[in-house]
């Protein structure tokens, strides 16, 4: 399988780029600056948007526009974190919230879907957040899969393959669920690819 993996400023990329190393995910890595609105991401089997410490999720810039027209276009799964769990709700057009203070440190999440990706996985988890916007209302586009009590903490779009994950499971908490959930998410995605050939 190759990922395409979008930075999008996040602090976190050394983090990600090893959880999909250790998983032995192959993937080519691209600056958010790099995207464009014409964008093909064919050539992949996956993409990952990152979250980001550069951009708020509500002002709209030309990068932005790029990327989710990508969410919105592309036939390939997308996987998106924080900011990227972000841009696909306001993709299909879901509202998010503005919290009163930055929402950081770790959370506990409840798992309120049965879905195979959370094989292995306990109900209720910890994950590690650092967002300052909420998805606490969902759409007949969305599906939640977990929620915190902050909102929805992980969402599935109906009729595509794309999730989104609120929290970081890509940086140490308590315990490893959000890096086990994360990478069931990818060997789903890629014995969904394998089944196809």
């Amino acid at each position: 399988m190759k990922i395409l993996l979008v930075n999008n400023q996040t602090k976190y990329l050394t983090e990600l780029k090893d959880l999909l190393n250790r998983g032995s995910f192959n993937f080519d890595l691209i600056d958010i600056f790099e995207l464009h609105e014409k964008f093909n991401a064919d050539k992949y089997n996956c993409i990952i948007l990152t979250g980001s410490h550069a951009f708020p999720a509500i002002e709209t810039n030309r990068n932005e526009k790029a990327e989710m027209n990508l969410i919105k276009n592309t036939k390939v799964p997308v996987v998106g974190i924080c900011y990227g769990f972000e841009l696909i709700a306001r993709t299909f057009d879901c509202s998010l919230s503005l919290s009163n203070e930055l929402i950081d440190g770790e959370k506990e999440i409840e798992l309120i879907s049965n879905d195979e990706i959370f094989s292995g996985i306990p109900t209720i988890f910890y994950g590690t957040e650092c967002h300052r916007f909420v998805l606490d209302k969902l759409n007949n586009h969305i599906i939640g899969l977990a929620k915190s009590d902050d909102g929805y903490e992980m969402i599935r779009v109906k009729g595509k393959p794309i999730w989104g994950f609120q929290f970081h499971p890509e940086v140490d908490s308590r315990e490893p669920s959000g890096k086990k959930v994360f990478t069931n998410l990818l060997k789903h995605i890629q014995e969904t690819i394998d089944s196809l050939i």
